[in-house]
């Protein structure tokens, strides 16, 4: 059985799946309905799991001593500045990307290059072959 904050992980990973299916350049009949519906499933996701990240983080200091205590509160204070961190360079560099990309998306080829490594990672090469044989 799954826990909660896997559920809603799984919600928000579902959402980010959908969302580009509905931003992609393939115009389909219910891309507007889509695309809400893929923002309210990671805007579920994201609630449910980052909700859960602090408490259970919190949960590993123990209250009675007072260098856990002060620890509990580095922890707090890196969390968020880790958060807020990744958010803002994600932006930045999203932004980047858009306003001086070339034509065509270098992301693109980064992506071939991991989907073909994936889906050939299970053959062997030639030299393998003929050593087996």
């Amino acid at each position: 059985m799954l826990h909660v904050q896997t559920k809603f992980l799984v919600f928000g990973l579902q959402g980010l799946v959908t969302l580009t299916l509905a931003v992609t350049k393939i115009h389909h009949q219910y891309g507007k309905s889509l695309f809400f519906i893929s923002l309210y499933l990671v805007a579920i996701g994201q609630g449910g799991y980052m909700s859960c990240l602090l408490p259970f983080g919190a949960d590993q200091f123990d209250e009675d001593s007072l260098q856990e205590r002060q620890a509990k509160n580095s922890f707090f204070n890196w969390c968020f500045f880790t958060l807020c961190f990744s958010a803002t360079s994600a932006m930045l560099i999203i932004v980047y990307i858009h306003e001086n990309a070339p034509i065509g998306n270098p992301l693109t080829r980064i992506v071939k290059v991991l989907v073909a490594a994936t889906s050939k990672w299970h053959l062997h090469s030639i030299e393998e072959s003929q050593e087996d044989g």
